[in-house]
């Protein structure tokens, strides 16, 4: 299966094949730029024009080319909605259709009909099924059957989850060349996605700001920090922790204990920046998972 993950200026691909003693491992990935105008607020403006160069980065693949039948995909989280549903939403196992409708449509700002959207206990998605459409269309173009689609926090929270504790609530940072998105996690999902983004410069009080709003709404705050994303790299974890006054943890970490089989070498690739496709590896594996092509 190929994992794909679009932005409005590249695409990522991470390529999963079975293993002949059982189970999956990572077998090879592809990296390169799109021009402007194909990707735009995460909604693909010109499909014919924007398949070429995705076949073109497939191509060049390391080990090239890649190529399978089956194939899913995250969703950012700017034009995602992931939700946290209240306790007693959980319990319900009638929670669908007209009710989960009824639950769900005030906290929205566009209208309800016009989502694709699916729940798995307390964890609610959403997307635009327009947008979502224009995804699956160019998968098919590439001859490749789109699986399953999750917003990007939700593959990260399977990521991260061996290193939150029970009762802990954690920040990820997905930190770009000149702006930072967040992330709050616990053990049960994603509590909130945080898509205003910060500003690198003034990344010591975009997290202060986070861990008031934290404190406000859920009574708690995070009490570690991971970093990934490309611009990782360049941040001083341990300068930032001391500015910050809790831990600040590279998402490296998550490798030392990543429980599928990397048989890829990234050489000087960070695999930072594939963080939301190795999480999506994780989804994927899950018994029960969120989907919104469901």
């Amino acid at each position: 299966m190929l994992l794909f993950d679009f932005s409005d200026s590249s695409l990522k691909v991470l390529k999963l094949s079975p293993q002949f003693l059982g189970g999956n491992a990572v077998v090879a990935f592809a990296k390169g730029e799109l021009k402007e105008g194909l990707i735009r607020n995460s909604e693909i403006l010109d499909p014919p024009n924007l398949a070429a160069p995705a076949k073109d980065i497939l191509n060049k693949a390391i080990p090239k080319p890649i190529s399978d039948q089956e194939a899913a995909l995250v969703l950012h989280d700017e034009r995602t909605f992931t939700l946290r549903l209240p306790p007693l939403a959980a319990s319900d196992d009638e929670l669908t259709g007209d009710s989960l409708e009824k639950l769900v449509a005030p906290l929205l700002p566009v209208p309800f009909p016009s989502l694709a959207t699916d729940s798995l206990g307390r964890q609610f998605a959403a997307v635009d099924r327009k947008m979502l459409a224009g995804y699956t269309g160019l998968l098919e173009s590439l001859n490749l059957k789109a699986q399953s689609a999750v917003p990007e926090s939700y593959a990260l929270f399977f990521l991260f989850l061996p290193l939150i504790k029970a009762d802990e609530l954690a920040l990820f940072l997905d930190v770009g060349a000149k702006t930072t998105d967040a992330v709050l996690l616990d053990h049960e999902g994603v509590v909130q996605t945080l898509t205003e983004p910060i500003e690198l410069t003034q990344l010591k009080r975009g997290i202060e700001e986070i861990v008031g709003f934290s404190k406000e709404k859920f009574n708690q705050e995070p009490r570690r920090v991971f970093l990934g994303g490309g611009g990782a790299l360049a941040i001083n974890a341990k300068s930032l922790a001391e500015g910050i006054g809790r831990p600040v943890d590279s998402a490296e970490e998550v490798f030392q204990t990543y429980p599928i089989p990397i048989k890829v070498n990234f050489g000087k690739v960070s695999k930072l920046s594939f963080l939301s496709l190795f999480g999506l590896a994780l989804a994927l594996q899950q018994k029960e998972q969120l989907n919104l092509l469901r």
